[in-house]
């Protein structure tokens, strides 16, 4: 089952020139941005790409 994620992964980021957002800079805090409920010093580059409720 990992394989064919993988190989749908591929397929995808080949043909809609698709990178996933790298792992290292996801948990970045953006020290001077607040939004909602997220307090200065703790927005993180998560919050500005996804959804802040994981379902």
């Amino acid at each position: 089952m990992k394989d064919l994620i993988l190989d749908v992964e591929s397929i995808v980021e080949k043909k809609l020139l698709y990178q996933k957002f790298p792992q290292e800079l996801i948990h970045s805090v953006i020290d001077n941005i607040s939004f909602q409920g997220i307090y200065l010093g703790h927005f993180k580059m998560y919050n500005a790409f996804f959804n802040n409720e994981n379902i």
